[in-house]
């Protein structure tokens, strides 16, 4: 146990400390933060390897050898869809932009580290599956990811009631250590890992839990297949215009598709254990399953009516993948009902083999270039408004500028230059005008104010602090010169509201500048060093999410500096401590 608790917290804090570094390396003004290929693929590397470490620990029969390409593969594989998420979905700065990719990448490493570890040469494919050996594995992993992510949880829960408790006497050196991403980082990462243990240790009693739950679960099989059958023979009298009123008919139906596929596999099990249920009972659930092929269709006439009237959206993509998955299920357990004798829903492990590899493949599609569901959208929707299917004013500019990555980006600028080759190519450009400047003005920075309207703006507190002018022509000077959605180039906007502060926060005797933003949803302080001899400002540090009421005391003067390395400010009842950089 001892030892791979050890070897597990190692693998843990490893993380941590490469998760760590990825995010002070990722701050405003550094070189990761407009690197977002770069970024994005050293994230899910550093995310995917030590899961993919962690549930093959303890695998009977697994050789190092065969542990290590998968943990190599798993890892290379989501690492690339990063990477394909950074160049497709980052922002026009080149700032990350997390999507579909990285829940498709966790369900992938899920999936997919069982069937690369128990594939066996041979089968019609050219490799093989026993789906008994899939379904321990597959069970195993889940509990134990549910159980190390309860523990850490609770470990969380007693850190902060900690924190909280020392802090209500003044003492808040707890919540400031915990607080910090020097902390929380490598801590949550090694708990974690170190509680993934623990499962792996716990075997026998994950499978007790296993057996537990489904025989809870297996229960309402039954239940769900009474509605589906009641449903199927109501439906002829009441129609479908009924059901595609509710305009959510393909969310609920895909919904009780999952559950009755989730509560059948509870039933199946691993295939080798004794059939649930009564005889005669297990002759009607298998002949009842027939009904959630009705359900599964009904499904695919209400996505691809949705499909036909607006076009493809990437919600729509990845719903019609989920369709695919649903049908593949259904379909396949079905089976069962025509050869009864070969045993009760022999089909179910057979099909959940192949519907594995299916999702696999699909999620790898769907999250790359090769079948990316954004590109589908754009490319669906441009058809659209060019084929004179959307009229030019009810176009959605805004999904292919802000929600589509840089395909819509492409797409929005093909528009713009007029060089659709469209009669109405002109008429689509000016709509594309008439929107980035509509967008311009919503966001319209400081920046197109004169010089001498911003230092009348920014004055230096608190009151009776002198002016300085050369400061603030160095402050101007610096916020212009950085890159756009900066930290700092927030006080260039006017939906922000900004304002000065002078003070000792490092104990040199001279007065630091702090620059206070206040975005109305959250505050940061971004602090510098000015050398008048040099007119030079330096940024030292930053304060991060400080609350209304300590930006309201500075204001009022009603501050005092605590000593630390860079000095705390008291403000309001509340301290907040510098981020050194």
């Amino acid at each position: 146990m001892s030892s791979v608790m050890r070897r597990l917290a190692l693998v843990g804090l490893v993380q941590g400390i490469v998760l760590l570094g990825l995010h002070q390396a990722s701050q405003d003004g550094m070189w990761l933060r407009t690197q977002a290929p770069l970024l994005l693929g050293l994230l899910y590397a550093t995310v995917a390897l030590p899961l993919a470490w962690y549930l093959t620990e303890g695998i009977d029969g697994l050789s190092p050898r065969r542990r290590r390409v998968t943990v190599l593969l798993v890892g290379v594989v989501i690492a690339v869809l990063g990477a394909c998420e950074g160049l497709v979905g980052a922002d026009p700065s080149g700032e990350a932009r997390f999507g579909m990719s990285m829940i498709a990448g966790l369900a992938l490493g899920f999936v997919g580290i069982p069937l690369l570890v128990h594939a066996e040469r041979g089968g019609r494919l050219g490799w093989r599956w026993h789906y008994a050996a899939l379904f321990r594995t597959a069970w195993r992993n889940a509990m134990m990811m549910i159980v190390a992510g309860i523990l850490t949880g609770i470990l969380w829960g007693v850190l902060i009631a900690g924190a909280g408790l020392m802090r209500s006497i003044g003492l808040d050196i707890v919540w400031d250590a915990i607080s910090s991403s020097w902390f929380y980082l490598p801590a949550t990462a090694a708990v974690f890992a170190s509680a993934t243990a623990l499962a792996v240790v716990r075997a026998d009693t994950l499978v007790a839990l296993r057996r537990f739950w489904l025989s809870m679960n297996q229960a309402f099989l039954p239940l769900v297949l009474l509605f589906s059958v009641k449903w199927t023979v109501a439906l002829p009298f009441t129609g479908l215009d009924v059901l595609f009123r509710t305009k959510m008919a393909g969310f609920a139906l895909l919904w009780f598709a999952a559950l009755a596929i989730n509560f059948m596999n509870a039933a199946y099990q691993d295939g080798q254990s004794p059939p649930p249920f009564t005889h005669w009972l297990r002759r009607t659930v298998s002949l009842a399953w027939w009904t959630m092929l009705v359900v599964v269709a009904v499904v695919g006439i209400a996505l691809f009516l949705r499909i036909g009237q607006y076009g493809w959206s990437a919600d729509r993509v990845w719903g019609i993948f989920v369709l695919v998955m649903a049908a593949g299920y259904t379909l396949g357990y079905s089976l069962s009902g025509l050869l009864p004798a070969r045993g009760w829903m022999w089909s179910v492990g057979q099909t959940n083999v192949v519907m594995a590899l299916v999702m696999c493949a699909g999620l790898i599609a769907l999250s790359s270039p090769i079948a990316d569901a954004r590109r589908i959208a754009v490319n669906s929707q441009v058809e659209r408004l060019l084929n004179g299917k959307t009229p030019p004013e009810k176009f959605d500019l805004r999904y292919l500028d802000q929600s589509s990555g840089v395909y819509g980006r492409n797409a929005l600028q093909v528009l713009a230059d007029g060089k659709s080759g469209h009669p109405q190519a002109a008429q689509f450009a000016a709509l594309v005008q008439t929107y980035r400047k509509a967008m311009a003005e919503r966001s319209r920075p400081y920046a197109d104010l004169s010089d001498d309207t911003l230092r009348q703006q920014w004055k230096l507190e608190p009151a009776g602090t002198p002016a300085q002018p050369e400061l603030i022509d160095a402050l101007l000077a610096r916020l212009r010169s950085q890159r756009p959605s900066s930290d700092e180039t927030k006080c260039l906007e006017s939906i922000n509201s900004c304002f000065l502060w002078m003070g000792d926060v490092n104990g040199d005797a001279t007065p630091e500048l702090l620059l206070v933003v206040d975005r109305g949803w959250v505050r940061n302080v971004l602090v510098y060093r000015w050398e008048p001899a040099a007119k030079q400002l330096t940024r030292i540090g930053k304060i991060e999410r400080v609350s209304k009421e300590w930006v309201a005391a500075l204001r009022q003067g009603k501050a005092q500096m605590v000593p630390s390395p860079l000095r705390d400010i008291e403000a309001g009842g509340s301290r907040v401590r510098i981020l050194s950089e």
